[in-house]
């Protein structure tokens, strides 16, 4: 039997972390690590998907979507669409390339700017999304310990019709040694299968390890009803497709408007203070990975990005799927340690490719993870307006 992380996670999970209840972003993250999820997107009750509502959530942590079959779709892709042509490389963080000069933020922001405001504007009867998303955690202990990286590929349809419902289609593809470093370290210990990781980090006393396969799942679909009928984004409250529709294409009406419900603190835990621009950070940077915004209101949230503080230029990169791309980035501190936040950006199409989270200084629940490591990583591999959905 494959075991998918996600559901032993939810096992695992103490009544402290049930999903129905605010949580902050280090617990969040660390658990997501923990549990090599990043990301099954899942819908809770009474409640729109958290964050940028990285589509349907079958249970709780970051989006994952992948790239399968899709028949008798009547879409057009259109130049401010990602198709599903990106390059693939292995499970690590997108590296700089030698020889390359950074950027400044604020440049790489604005370019990404002018080029979102000239792609077409369509839409459809659902919004599909497809991503490929890794979550990292470490197994074993001391010299004998390895990094191990599980890979989801999920498919998400997002309605933009009355009565719709929100589809998934979603595989676990397994976990494996994260690099050769680590796969030489697995093999040299026998090449255990599954392998064994503490999911639950010290959360849920007794709970031991847990094994996880290494080899893929069987692929699920299902569907959900958006909460409250057509909540389907997470925008630090439930919002509507309707309500993305209409936000204001002007950097300033759009910043004034997210603004109106920061009340400072994080956007899902009310007992966890957060600072403007971190809060604005996280807001709109979910916008534009995760959300089907308008050509002029994905302009202006680049154009908002690039006045905040604290965000630093990563310069030429590759994104976690091995496509040329720059990136933005933001550290947080948290229990677990200090976190990098990127954002990996197609300049020239003005386009998000890909978020990850980086460990910079392990701490907490993430204190085995070597510094550098990706805890999670969401690559966006296609995006566009269909008018059909799984049956």
């Amino acid at each position: 039997m494959n075991r998918d992380p996600l559901r032993l996670l939810s096992e695992a999970r103490p009544a402290d972390l049930d999903p129905r209840l605010p949580v902050a972003e280090e617990t969040r993250q660390a658990e997501l690590a923990a549990a090599m999820a990043s990301a099954v997107p899942s819908t809770e009750p009474g409640r729109a998907p958290r964050r940028a509502a990285r589509s349907v959530r079958l249970g709780w942590g970051v989006g994952l979507v992948g790239v399968l079959a899709a028949a008798a779709v009547a879409v057009s892709v259109l130049p401010g669409e990602i198709p599903a042509d990106g390059g693939t490389r292995g499970p690590s963080s997108g590296t700089v390339a030698p020889g390359t000069i950074a950027l400044d933020p604020e440049s790489l922001l604005l370019a990404a700017a002018q080029e979102a405001a000239v792609a077409p504007d369509t839409t459809g009867d659902y919004w599909k999304r497809v991503v490929s998303a890794r979550s990292y955690a470490r197994a074993g202990e001391g010299a004998s310990a390895y990094t191990v990286v599980t890979t989801v590929h999920d498919e998400n349809w997002t309605p933009n019709v009355p009565g719709g419902r929100q589809w998934f289609r979603h595989q676990n593809l397994g976990t494996v040694p994260a690099s050769p470093q680590d796969e030489e370290v697995w093999r040299a210990q026998g090449s255990p299968t599954p392998i064994e990781v503490d999911l639950a980090r010290g959360k849920k006393p007794g709970a031991g390890l847990t094994p996880l396969e290494t080899v893929p799942g069987p692929v699920e679909t299902g569907s959900s009803a958006p909460v409250g009928g057509d909540k389907v984004f997470w925008l630090g409250r439930n919002v509507s497709m309707k309500d993305l529709r209409e936000l204001p294409a002007d950097p300033a009406k759009l910043r004034a408007s997210l603004l109106r419900f920061y009340t400072g603190t994080d956007t899902e835990s009310s007992s966890v203070p957060m600072e403007r621009d971190a809060w604005l950070f996280r807001v709109v940077s979910g916008m534009v990975t995760d959300m089907p915004l308008r050509p002029k209101v994905l302009s202006a949230a680049f154009t908002v990005l690039s006045g905040l503080e604290g965000v630093t230029s990563v310069g030429e990169t590759t994104d976690p799927e091995g496509r040329p791309a720059v990136a933005v980035s933001a550290l947080e501190t948290t229990p677990n340690g200090v976190l990098e936040h990127r954002i990996y950006l197609d300049r020239a199409r003005g386009q998000a490719l890909a978020s990850e989270v980086i460990v910079k200084t392990p701490a907490g629940m993430n204190a085995a993870l070597p510094a550098g490591t990706p805890l999670t990583s969401t690559t966006v591999v296609s995006t566009t307006w269909t008018a059909d959905h799984p049956s």
